[in-house]
């Protein structure tokens, strides 16, 4: 092969991987979560995250982020991970090489999760899973355990004038 044709193979693949770099964006996990092997609850977990853990992310897919990290490479959703400049000046991810070197630096984020992301092709693939359900129904109270929790917060009950 031409030693020019080489140059330019290894230039290629040497931009090719500064762009990765340049793409990944460092995240901090909010919280313990499951790093899954593909975007879904159902596929196989690959590590369990602790808060705190850092990781590196270049794609999103709906609620679902990819993620690498020192335990492993998967997905995560969206909710459970901190982005922007909080996580890149905590962590010494690529991005965080770039914003120091350029200057760049992002506002500080909220992390909020909602149906951003979705489109109408989603929602249409969307399949019901009984099995999520039941994991929300474990989450349900009572209407005496919400009294007596909102009592020992110091709440009071307010009357509504309901429209008939």
């Amino acid at each position: 092969m031409d030693s020019s044709v080489v140059r330019a193979l290894v230039c290629v693949a040497w931009f090719s991987s500064m762009s990765q770099l340049a793409c990944a964006e460092p995240v901090v996990v909010a919280r313990d979560t499951d790093l899954y092997s593909e975007p879904r609850t159902d596929s196989s977990v690959v590590a369990r995250l602790r808060e705190g853990a850092r990781g590196d992310t270049a794609v999103t897919k709906g609620p679902w982020t990819a993620l690498k990290t020192p335990s492993g490479s998967g997905w995560v959703l969206s909710f459970n991970l901190r982005f922007g400049s909080g996580a890149a000046s905590a962590g010494a991810g690529g991005s965080g090489l770039v914003s120091r070197l350029t200057g760049s630096e992002r506002p500080k984020v909220t992390a909020t999760i909602g149906i951003r992301g979705f489109d109408t092709e989603d929602l249409r693939k969307a399949q019901f899973d009984e099995k999520q359900v039941q994991m929300l129904e474990r989450y349900a109270l009572g209407k005496e355990q919400v009294r007596a929790a909102a009592t020992a917060a110091g709440l009071k009950p307010a009357p509504i004038d309901y429209l008939r």
